[in-house]
């Protein structure tokens, strides 16, 4: 006899190790003259992974390959090969007119992975590179757009609650001194080019 389960636990790691590889399990059963149908004990479990199974049942003793052997032979000589077809190719073989073996259990994988000749995968997308930041000047450089970017940070910040509109009056001189604290920077109440990029920077919207 042979430990089936072991068999189908065995196989999991191997097909972990190669993204998107599949495996299939291949029985032939050939029970002794006048002993009983081999039975196949498998539970749901056992099957869960993306991994086939066929066991074929074959009373006739011949030197010649099996029926399911010519039909695994068959279906392997494509150059591409994934585990649902070539289940499917097996079964209709040995169900067809003229059988010659019975099939004794037959579980298609889900997913279907590929045995032989799988496809490149494809590159993953490199991610968008973020857009960057562009820093500020000092304040005495700034434009109105950029004194008004410099407000929309600190309001984002909770330092500043007044209109944005691109005048540093004493509300925004306030806000500025309470970053600058934060930073330990002296409190001036005026930003350079360092202070007023790390605002932004840390703020883009």
């Amino acid at each position: 006899g042979v430990l089936l389960g072991s068999v189908l636990g065995a196989l999991r790691p191997v097909q972990g190790t190669v993204r998107g590889a599949g495996a299939v399990v291949a029985l032939d059963l050939a029970p002794p003259p006048g002993a009983p149908a081999a039975g196949i004990g498998i539970g749901p479990a056992a099957l869960a992974a993306p991994l086939g199974l066929v066991a074929v049942q074959d009373d006739a003793t011949r030197a010649a390959p099996t029926p399911l052997a010519a039909a695994l032979i068959a279906g392997l000589a494509a150059p591409a090969v994934r585990s649902d077809t070539l289940l499917a190719g097996v079964r209709a073989a040995l169900t067809g007119p003229g059988a010659m073996a019975t099939v004794a259990t037959l579980h298609l994988p889900v997913p279907a992975l590929y045995l032989v000749g799988a496809p490149p995968l494809a590159a993953a997308a490199a991610p968008a590179p973020a857009a960057a930041t562009t820093g500020l000047p000092d304040e005495a450089a700034m434009t109105d757009a950029d004194r008004q970017r410099a407000q929309t940070a600190l309001a984002h910040l909770g330092y500043y609650d007044g209109t944005i509109d691109g005048v540093f009056g004493p509300d925004t001189r306030a806000a500025i001194r309470r970053f600058q604290f934060e930073l330990h920077d002296p409190m001036t109440g005026r930003l350079t080019a360092a202070q007023a990029t790390h605002l932004v920077s840390a703020n883009p919207r």
